[in-house]
């Protein structure tokens, strides 16, 4: 997946040095001598963009459909780990041909996951609740 996406990349930059170093010649050949470097690289750079999107459209394909690849094994592997820590079975995955089923021996484990395993914990701070009824022995309930 990364070298799909760093060929792509790197071709893209290559493509901005070449037309860089194209549009500084060209001004140099036409008799501009005056002609700054950071000129003709703001030229190259509008002019890279759509021209690297035409040119290097294979290279943009295969590094799409490698990250597509990862994302849907990335997805599969925490949708895996989400199963696992509801205490569910996990789901097989697809791409590992060959392996084992999972240890589903919970021998020595801690105590089992409740109904909202996936809540965050309940707050310590009262900041934003409201004050709760508090009784005095002396005096009356108070708010």
């Amino acid at each position: 997946m990364v070298l799909d996406v760093v060929v792509y990349a790197v071709a893209r930059l290559l493509l901005v040095v070449v037309l860089t170093a194209a549009i500084f010649g060209i001004g140099r050949l036409i008799g501009i001598t005056e002609f700054p470097i950071v000129v003709a690289l703001l030229f190259a750079i509008v002019l890279a963009l759509p021209l690297g999107i035409w040119v290097f459209a294979p290279l943009r394909d295969r590094a799409t459909a490698s990250m597509a690849r990862f994302d849907q094994r990335r997805r599969a592997d925490r949708e895996q780990l989400r199963a696992r820590l509801r205490g569910g079975a996990a789901p097989a995955a697809t791409s590992d041909a060959g392996a084992g089923p999972a240890a589903t021996s919970d021998a020595g484990a801690g105590p089992a996951a409740t109904s909202d395993a996936g809540a965050a914990p309940a707050a310590t701070s009262d900041a934003g609740a409201a004050p709760a009824a508090t009784s005095d022995a002396d005096g009356p309930a108070t708010e």
